[in-house]
């Protein structure tokens, strides 16, 4: 309760809260009409023949608007920004002298402290993706007519994914006292670990994935070819990408956490053409486009869930026991 009340006293918690409401709005005011899209509840008509009421791509854009963009490049990136920025104190405030001393003098240990304490910050994050996930429910059931609780997926996981950055800025908050250098390493951090899993996921899918699916690539000029015959992995590449593996598995898959998304929300089949094209990706056609699809689909099947989430979430766990005994550890 005390974490909480401190966030609500926050004016960062009440932008971030504003800004996924207000998105989430603005998702909702979209509708689609007889004779095109509907923006702001109505106001504006965008007339497009195949993105209306009643028709397939009207219903995949509806959707795909949410899956692809919003959660990704929102709640997957402004959002928990926000968030780190909003919480990134909690820590250092909380060890300084003063107020350090209120807590400990109640007969609470230390490690509930400290995990209590963390769990507030997580709450930060609940809060207002369960409020934007509210909002994206209505709209669903609204204007395609089904409700589809598959969408409050995006709850634990977010939550989860900003957990993982936040453990992050709480141990070189405990270790500093200072939300600055906390701040900065989660950021710092996030993005080595996104850059990492982008240079992991190229490498395979330049590596193996093209070579499954006898495709090669001219380094030159960019140029991707088919091939008739399956070509021996190059060795060099075999090497760049174990070693980028290896150095990238005990960092955690923020980016992958953030994708699973796609996988855990699931719409029902529009049937529109726009949706068919990834399904083209299981035909075995040689024609240079199916086998992109087909090499994309082999690159993002390469890890299994429990892969991605359990090294992340070990990841977490290590980086809370290192804080939590410093915190019990540390002279106050």
């Amino acid at each position: 309760m005390d974490s909480f009340r401190m966030l609500l006293a926050r004016r960062l918690f009440w932008v971030s809260v504003v800004l996924s409401s207000l998105l989430a709005l603005l998702y909702l005011s979209i509708s689609l009409e007889a004779n095109g899209v509907g923006l702001f509840f109505g106001l504006k008509l965008i007339e497009n023949p195949v993105m209306r009421l009643g028709t397939p791509e009207g219903e995949y854009f509806y959707v795909t608007l949410f899956t692809s963009y919003m959660t990704r490049y929102w709640l997957g990136s402004g959002a928990i920004l926000l968030a780190l920025i909003s919480t990134v104190s909690v820590f250092p405030e909380f060890l300084r002298q003063g107020s350090i001393e209120v807590s400990l003098s109640k007969p609470v240990s230390r490690m509930k402290l400290f995990l209590v304490k963390y769990l507030g910050c997580l709450l930060f994050v609940a809060i207002q993706t369960a409020i934007f996930a509210g909002i994206v429910f209505l709209a669903i059931g609204l204007r395609l007519e089904y409700w589809n609780f598959s969408v409050f997926w995006v709850i634990p996981v977010i939550t989860f994914v900003f957990s993982l950055l936040h453990c992050v800025q709480v141990l070189v908050g405990v270790l500093t006292g200072s939300s600055l250098a906390a701040l900065l390493s989660a950021i710092c951090f996030w993005v080595i670990a996104w850059g990492m899993q982008i240079a992991e996921q190229t490498l395979y899918l330049n590596t193996y994935a093209m070579v499954e699916e006898k495709m090669s690539i001219d380094w030159k000029s960019g140029e991707v070819k088919g091939l008739d015959e399956r070509q021996e992995v190059d060795p060099d590449a075999a090497k760049n990408y174990d070693l980028v593996k290896k150095l990238s598995m005990p960092l955690p898959k923020v980016r992958d956490v953030t994708l699973y998304l796609e996988q855990l929300v699931q719409f029902r089949d529009s049937g529109s053409v726009l949706e068919q094209v990834d399904l083209l990706s299981s035909v075995e056609k040689n024609e240079i486009q199916y086998k992109s699809q087909r090499a994309d689909r082999r690159t993002r099947e390469r890890y299994s869930p429990v892969y991605f989430l359990g090294t992340s979430l070990l990841f977490e766990v290590l980086l809370l026991a290192i804080a939590s005994y410093a915190f019990a550890r540390k002279d106050y």
